[in-house]
Parts: structure tokens; sequence; C-alpha cells
């Protein structure tokens, strides 16, 4: 496990680490960091680049193109969604973001005869939802389409934005269908971009009691999908 926590300090913008960096990094002594980084150069995951740094070799690629083809979001999602569902007994979906839309791609519906039925595929503006709130929050770029709609721009959009950020989801009610509501958190890819969505949607009579509980389930989901895509980060 140690030899793992080295391979995940690099980073694209910290490519070369020296024994001191990799030291620090993984908390151990020196001499203890220098056998585990010799084990990876003789296995042929690290490369020694000169006589002070380290590197990645071009095997962790190899891996990397053998893994990612086979194993997607929707893949890696699903037995989440699953989980979320049998818990909360509500619609839960993932989406993923296309730029200034956002495209379902995984929905497990909720067994409730009054539910929210969301359908793989459907791609829907930014300006609906939870979901689209909390990646027009985590894309600005995208805000540029949306700023003559109303309540898109100007100070009371920009507190809403910035509370996301902040809390780490969004709560929205009736902005979709009205007497809806949907909690969406982000999910992370490999370079640490918001590029997913997952979220528990249904009628806000029952979602505005079990919002802490369900947030919290969404966070937990989200970081666990997060760090299979490959992201580093820790959610809000």
């Amino acid at each position: 496990m140690r030899a793992f926590t080295v391979l995940d300090l690099f980073e694209p913008n910290r490519q070369r680490l020296t024994l001191n960096e990799i030291s620090e990094g993984i908390d151990l002594p020196k001499s203890t960091t220098f056998r585990i980084l010799q084990t990876l150069v003789d296995a042929g995951y690290l490369v020694q680049i000169d006589s002070m740094h380290y590197g990645l070799s071009h095997r962790i690629l190899r891996l990397g193109n053998c893994v990612l083809p086979n194993l997607g979001a929707r893949e890696i999602a699903h037995p989440e969604l699953e989980k979320i569902n049998a818990a909360t007994q509500e619609t839960v979906a993932l989406s993923e973001f296309l730029g200034t839309e956002r495209i379902l791609i995984d929905v497990i519906e909720s067994t409730h005869a009054l539910k929210l039925s969301l359908r793989v595929g459907e791609i829907v503006g930014l300006d609906l939802g939870a979901t689209g709130k909390l990646f027009l929050a985590y894309h600005p770029e995208a805000q540029e389409k949306y700023k003559d709609k109303p309540g898109f721009s100007g100070p009371a959009f920009d507190k809403d934005i910035a509370g996301i950020l902040k809390k780490g989801f969004a709560f929205e009610i009736g902005t979709r269908f009205a007497g809806s509501a949907g909690i969406a958190l982000p999910v992370f890819d490999m370079n640490n971009k918001c590029r997913y969505s997952i979220g528990i949607y249904g009628p806000d009579s029952r979602l505005r009691p079990n919002h802490d509980k369900f947030t919290e389930l969404l966070k937990s989901s989200a970081q666990r999908i997060s760090a299979k895509l490959g992201s580093t980060l820790t959610l809000p």
C-alpha cells in the first residue's frame, strides 16, 4: 500500500519529485522511502530521471490504457446508485457535463407511485434543476449562455453559486417541475474536474424533510465514485 501512496503523489504539475519531497509526502523516513522507490524502479513503475528526481514510467500509461476503455463512469457509479435508491426509495441519476448542457447517463427510478421520472439519454439545459445549477457552479465558463435568463446573473445568483461551491452540493425546488426537488453533488474525474453529478430527485414533500440524510448518502457515494475515476479531491 505504501507504494501506491508514492504513485499518488505525482500530478500533471508535479511530474518530477525528489527523495525529500516523496519522504515528506508519505510521512516516512528517507531510508524507508528510498527502499520503496527502489522497489518501484526495479518493478518498472518509476524511473530515476537523474541523481535527484524520480518520475512515473510508461508502464503506468500502459496500465491506464488497459483500464479506462473498459471501466466508464456509468459502470463505476451504478452500484452506488443502487445503494442510494435502496436506502431512499427515490429516483437517483448520474449526469454528465456537456459544455452548456447535461445528459443523463444512468437512472434508477423511485419505487413510490408519486415520483420524478427521468430518462437515460435525455439532454437538459443547465438552467433547470439542481444538477444544472451544480454544473454552472463548477464550470463558470458555461454561465455565459444563461446570463440573460432571469435569475442567472447578478448578486443573488453569484451568492447562490458561491454557496454551492462552499457546501459542495446544490438543492433546488420546483425549477424543473412544479412540486419537485433535487439534491446534486459533484463527481470528479482523473483531472479533478467536475465532469459528472450524482443526484436524488423527487417530490419536495419527501426530499425536504430528508435533506440532510440524503445529502450525506450522496456525498459518500460521490466521494467513492470520484476516487475510482482517479480524482484526488476530497468533497467539502
